[in-house]
């Protein structure tokens, strides 16, 4: 930035920009110069409405259209195949309201695949990928550092002591995962 800019800034008031600094979209054509009156003021550039914003909406629902078309590929790809339209029909399906608007064209055992094996782990994996994205950006928030980590913490080795203490004493897989998340949040109650 340099120092006419701030400058500029300096002269006018916090939230108004100066006659000059205006959108072009806003800058009279000359055949609408003669319908303007003379003393027309031009209206100065508002943050808010930048495109920033709008960009940012669109990446994010972009986002949401990936992982949709990402969780059906994942519904209807392994050892039994489906066509990704079935899988479509047979979510559709499994909505209230759209029952009989969808025609069935998928069998029993393709709808016994979709809801009662790969739906469950694909809405376990879109659920875990959702809560470790959160607490990531906790982390961040709280310490203001974009590349925080849960070592700084120290919360990895407070769940890995309490991993091992429960190997080392042979408790169940319950048990482990219990004592690897009482580790951890022990660790984050200490620090």
């Amino acid at each position: 930035m340099s120092s006419t800019g701030e400058a500029e800034r300096a002269k006018h008031p916090e939230g108004q920009a100066p006659e000059s600094v205006t959108r072009e979209s806003d800058a009279p054509d000359a055949q609408d110069q003669d319908a303007q009156a003379p003393d027309a003021q031009r209206t100065p550039i508002d943050d808010s409405t930048l495109p920033g914003h709008r960009r940012n909406a669109l990446i994010m629902a972009g986002l949401v259209v990936l992982t949709a078309a990402a969780a059906v590929v994942c519904l209807a790809v392994g050892r039994y195949a489906l066509d990704p339209a079935d899988v479509v029909r047979i979510l559709a399906s499994r909505v209230h309201l759209l029952t009989d608007l969808v025609p069935q064209t998928w069998t029993d055992s393709d709808e016994r695949v979709v809801a009662m094996v790969r739906g469950p782990r694909v809405a376990s994996a879109l659920l875990i990928g959702a809560c470790l994205a959160v607490c990531g950006a906790a982390m961040q928030a709280a310490f203001r550092n974009p590349l925080v980590n849960p070592q700084i913490l120290g919360v990895s080795h407070g769940a890995s002591f309490g991993g091992v203490l429960a190997i080392a004493l042979g408790w169940s897989a319950v048990a482990l995962v219990s004592a690897a998340l009482a580790g951890g949040l022990a660790v984050l109650v200490l620090v």
